[in-house]
């Protein structure tokens, strides 16, 4: 197991949150829409990807910890020569977050574990060649959110994945990326 710290912090952070009341805890739902950076020498010259995700967060308003899960897409195409060229990543992750409660303005940081599935797409003269490879990863990432009307927020999140394998035809490589993203949620 790559990361077992990780998935022990999520098991005790899962464990407490479930026995919050819900006077006690604060549900989050956001969209989140941002850049990647993923390494240029595997990825050009589809290596900045526009992506997009759904965030759940449940926190508990006593002590600022929390569990926060994530579903992304992110997607590139360029063309090299008469070759378009397609990467796209999928992404599921999960872990804790700790943030400051009581504040008008919310910094938090997370960590946790990601699976992500990368591939890439070679089109020319009608024929069309895709390899794709899924890998383990870990993650950690901070940003702020600005409360505003009732139950709404704005934020800037901060992202960086790393320690993913992949292999594409026979040539060694990661999915690891940096990610700016803006986001909009809501509390329920």
């Amino acid at each position: 197991m790559r990361h077992p710290l990780a998935f022990v912090a999520l098991a005790f952070c899962l464990g407490s949150c479930a026995n919050l009341t819900p006077e006690k805890r604060d549900l989050r739902g956001a969209l989140q829409l941002g850049m990647r950076q993923l390494d240029e020498d595997l990825w050009a010259p589809t290596e900045d990807q526009f992506s997009l995700g759904g965030e759940f967060v449940m926190m508990s308003k006593e002590n600022g910890l929390g569990f926060e899960s994530l579903v992304s897409f992110s997607a590139d195409g360029d063309e090299i020569g008469n070759v378009d060229v397609t990467a796209t990543t999928i992404e599921a992750s999960a872990g804790v977050r700790a943030e400051l409660t009581g504040q008008a303005v919310r910094p938090y940081v997370g960590v946790g574990v990601a699976l992500i599935n990368a591939e890439i797409e070679a089109e020319s003269g009608g024929s069309t060649n895709s390899e794709d490879d899924t890998s383990f990863a870990g993650y950690a990432h901070a940003g702020i959110e600005v409360p505003f009307a009732e139950r709404f927020y704005l934020g800037f999140d901060v992202r960086s994945l790393f320690g993913s394998d992949m292999e594409f035809s026979g040539v060694s490589g990661d999915a690891d990326y940096l990610q700016f993203a803006v986001v909009f949620g809501a509390s329920f």
